[in-house]
């Protein structure tokens, strides 16, 4: 291969390397600080509520469903 080809490649994949390093260790350590925040200021609860009402509503919506299924 001609060096300077090779020389040109080892640049881009080495700026490429820590671009890469750079924007992804600055997205996980803004989302962890985002989930220990959340988790602080309680929003995980706020969340479990919300699941229960939706299991609460299915469970409703499968109960009325059998009911429907025995009648036929």
């Amino acid at each position: 291969m001609n060096d300077s080809y090779t020389k040109k490649m080892l640049t881009v994949i080495v700026i490429c390397a820590v671009f890469f390093s750079l924007t992804w260790g600055g997205f996980f350590s803004f989302m962890s600080y985002r989930f220990i925040m959340g988790w602080k200021q309680g929003e995980h609860i706020q969340q479990r509520k919300d699941e229960l009402v939706c299991c609460e509503r299915i469970i409703e919506l499968m109960e009325e469903m059998v009911v429907l299924l025995k009648k036929k």
